[in-house]
């Protein structure tokens, strides 16, 4: 009688239970390095943010004052007729203190 081919040989059987060992073994080797690599990366950028000199944002309004004319930026800011009848350094404070009043 002939014999039959074994469908297996023993030798070329992978054991999956020896590599899940070998990785509940050295979990801790595996898992750390990366979480150690995130939080130096986190302490740098944070040291980084923190040597930075910082950005400062500033607004400002700039009113400019006509002498010889009349100024007109919107309805609720008008030049009067008294600043326009000024001398030239009191029409520019009558024009700021106008500017003031507005509300704006």
């Amino acid at each position: 009688m002939p014999s039959l081919p074994k469908a297996v040989d023993d030798e070329d059987e992978i054991d999956l239970r020896q590599y899940l060992e070998a990785l509940i073994a050295w979990r801790w080797e595996i898992v750390a390095p990366p979480i150690a690599a995130a939080l130096l990366a986190m302490g740098g950028v944070l040291a980084l943010r923190l040597m930075q000199p910082p950005v400062y944002k500033a607004t400002a309004t700039v009113v400019i004052a006509r002498t010889s004319s009349n100024i007109n930026f919107d309805d609720t800011f008008r030049s009067s007729p008294a600043c326009r009848r000024a001398n030239r350094r009191r029409s520019r404070l009558c024009s700021m203190q106008s500017w003031r009043r507005s509300g704006r």
